[in-house]
Formats: structure tokens, sequence, C-alpha cells
């Protein structure tokens, strides 16, 4: 029983370095550019009619100087009246709508098209089911004007029923674990709901199309690593960016699917240490409990292992949440925890062989087929 204790002291370690990281990105002093750069917002959607209203209800309480942004909106085929409600956004004389063209699919080749379009140098972007705190902008701005080549931001889910809640304290943890890392100089982790950076990055980076439909955000953050590009990661209510929560154990699935769906293609080698320490320790956690059942001689040593990892978790998340605001989420956590060696182990298997849906569409189907092999979200 050494390699399990092993393990999770490894995992342990890790937590404990990404808590002091978030204490780092916490404590850096307040920056301010009085200059306002513009900025490119790049909106890829599909079938986002009932979500869109709310993002442009955000965009237009934005604090940032209308003359300094413009919104490319990118039409990845959607079935619905999308395209008819942006339309009606006539309010906003710097949007433009882009379609893409019937070869092209999926959320890379979206992305490619918007910053293709995008007049700016600086390019930020988001989901179509997103809302953008007042000063999202200002937040990126601010950062850009140290220098920064790359800007990652915080995201949560809405949630009102109790299955989203669980999926929003799940959520939270990868979130806190990404910026966390940041912190101490090895950035991981970031999502494509809150994120900038300098086109020049995209235009270069040539991300692989056909490689996985997930990780746009992901390989991007990688290639400026691998750049030495400056990575800057914020934090706080002031640049929180709030998306949809999934709302059943199947979209909880697919969307953990195609995630993982993308981990054989890491080249990083501190985020394949992290997914390798990650779901071993979980999974060293699940077959002492499982040992434990079959042998109670087993259950002291389960329960010290699960209980040190539930610790050192919650303290993770505790610094997240308090610093974005994010309330009600602790009694959720236990739960969570205990969930979390189970799905974890099977949706890291999963996610490499089995089939999942997104937007309508199939992926790692044979049968399945995407125009121009260009899809992906991340």
């Amino acid at each position: 029983m050494v390699l399990p204790i092993a393990l999770v002291v490894l995992y342990l370690a890790l937590v404990a370095a990404f808590i002091v990281g978030y204490y780092h990105i916490l404590e850096r002093k307040p920056i301010t550019n009085q200059r306002s750069s513009f900025i490119s917002i790049v909106i890829c959607f599909r079938n986002e009619e009932r979500n869109i209203d709310d993002l442009f209800k955000s965009i237009r309480a934005l604090d940032y100087p209308k003359e300094f942004f413009e919104i490319v909106a990118v039409n990845d085929h959607s079935t619905d009246n999308t395209a008819l409600e942006l339309s009606l956004q006539q309010e906003h004389s710097n949007l433009r709508i882009v379609n893409l063209p019937l070869r092209f699919e999926g959320k890379k080749a979206a992305l490619a098209a918007g910053v293709a379009a995008a007049k700016g140098n600086i390019i930020a972007i988001t989901d179509a089911d997103c809302c953008l705190p007042q000063s999202w902008l200002t937040s990126i701005n601010n950062m850009i004007g140290s220098k920064a080549d790359m800007v990652c931001g915080p995201v949560a889910y809405r949630s009102t029923t109790f299955f989203e809640r669980l999926a929003a304290v799940e959520f939270g943890s990868l979130v806190a674990a990404g910026i966390g890392a940041a912190g101490i100089n090895k950035p991981i982790f970031c999502n494509a709901a809150n994120m900038a950076f300098r086109k020049e990055i995209f235009t270069n980076a040539n991300l692989n199309q056909e490689q996985t439909p997930s990780g746009d955000d992901v390989f991007l953050l990688h290639y400026a690593k691998q750049c030495h590009k400056t990575i800057k990661f914020i934090t706080g209510r002031d640049c929180l960016v709030t998306t949809n929560a999934d709302k059943n154990f199947i979209d909880f699935l697919n969307r953990r699917k195609r995630w993982g769906s993308k981990a054989k293609h890491y080249t990083d080698a501190a985020t394949i240490l992290v997914a390798i320490i990650v779901f071993l320790a979980n999974l060293a956690i699940l077959a002492c409990a499982i040992a434990a059942i079959l042998n109670h001689s087993y259950s002291r040593l389960a329960i010290a292992l699960l209980s040190s990892k539930v610790i050192l978790d919650y303290a993770l998340l505790s610094v997240h949440f308090r610093a974005n605001g994010i309330k009600k989420w602790s009694k959720y956590f236990l739960l969570c925890a205990a969930l979390y060696p189970i799905y974890i182990t099977f949706t890291a298997i999963g996610s490499t062989t089995s089939k999942f849906t997104w937007k309508e569409r199939r992926y790692n189907d044979p049968k399945a087929s995407h125009p121009g092999h260009n899809h992906g979200e991340s």
C-alpha cells in the first residue's frame, strides 16, 4: 500500500503548490492602464438564440469606451434564429457578423475566421452563452498595458438546480487549479470563455484543427508558453465571466469527454505531469475504497487518503470562490468530493475511446462526417 500513499502525497503537494500560486496572483499589485487599446471581441456561435440576448446585454453594460472595441460574431451554421437575434442588435454599430463557409465547421474554424476578420491586434474571446462583468475589457486592457501577450481570466457556472451546483463546484476546482498553476509560473489550463491574446500569437500558432474537437484555448496557451510569451492570469469579481452549467448528467459527461479527448495531444510537460498525478491519485483512492469494502482492514487507509485530499481541495476552492465572490457552494462540496475519484477515473478512460455529442454533432464516431474536418470547442 506504499504506492497509493505516495501518489496521494504527490497530489497533496501539487494542490498545496496551487494554493500558494493562487495567493501569488491575489497579492499582485493592481495595474491600471491609462491608455485604452483597441480590442476585437470574437464570439463564435451555433444555435444560441436562448442565450445571445443576455450576452449582448452584458456587452452593452461594459465600462470600456465603445470606440475602442468591436464585436465579431461568427455563425457556425446555426439552424435556429441566433443570426436573426443578432441582426436585431442594431445599436451595436461596431458589430459584424461573419458566416462560416460551408466547407468548414466547428469552434476552431469559426475562431480562425473571426480572428482573421478582426480589425484589432488584441483579441478577446468569449462564448455565446456567457455573461460578461462590467469591467471585463478594462481588466484585460490593464494587463495588456503591462506588456502581457495573453490574459486568462476566471469562469464560473450559473447554477440553480442541485445538479448544476454540483457541476459548478467541480468546474470551480478546475478553474482554481489553472489559476494556481499560473501563480507558480506553470500555466497549464485556461478557458476560451474568458481569455485575450495578441493576434500574432494565434496566427503563428497554426493550431491543428484536425487533432481534436476541443482545446483551442489550452493549445494556444501551451504555444504561447513554448514561445516564452508573457502570460498573465487574473481573478476576482471584476473579471469573472459566467456561463451556463451542465443541465444533466448526459450534458456533463459529454462536456468532460470532449475536454478529455484533447489530453492525448498534449505536448506541454507540466500539463502532462499534472494530468497523470491527478488521474493516478484518484485511481489510487478509488482502489483503496474498493479494497476497504472487500476487506475492512483497509478502511483506515482509504478514509485517511480521501480525507487528506478533501481537506486540501477544500482549501483551494475556498480561496478561489472567496476571491470571486461565489457563495453557497460548501454544502455541495462533500458529495462532489466523494464522487470525484469515481467520475474522473472513468471519464479519463472513456474520453479517449467513446463517442460524445456537442451542438448536435457527433465526435469520435467513424460514421460522423465533418466538412473540412475543422471542428472544435474548448
